[in-house]
């Protein structure tokens, strides 16, 4: 797990290495996931490390084009979905009141 501080702002980022094979070749890995969050709070971060304690076997989910490119979930984290459906709504809003906006200006000119 890191840690990043800049000025009373500190956030914590779970970290795993992982070794897996394919096809007789190995690799390493550092990847958790797509969306991995970024967390204010520690303990989140180490909810995410615990998933996966050192010397446990877990699946690599690895790209067949090129095997070094792995994650170990292939689902993005509820955090990251929480995030992207937010960041939708609040351009639709933004673009609903552009339209509004200019629909009343057009009125007046």
């Amino acid at each position: 797990m890191t840690t990043s501080s800049r000025s009373s702002i500190t956030s914590y980022m779970p970290q795993v290495k992982y070794t897996y094979s394919v096809t007789g070749n190995t690799y390493q890995g550092s990847h958790i996931g797509f969306g991995v969050p970024i967390s204010g709070f520690e303990s989140s971060a180490k909810k995410v490390v615990a998933r996966y304690r050192t010397g446990a076997t877990r699946t690599v989910f690895y790209n067949p084009q090129n095997p070094a490119q792995a994650v170990l979930e292939r689902n993005m984290e509820s955090n990251a979905t929480a995030l992207l459906i937010v960041i939708i709504a609040c351009l639709l809003i933004g673009i609903g009141s552009g339209v509004y906006t200019a629909s009343l200006l057009s009125r007046f000119m």
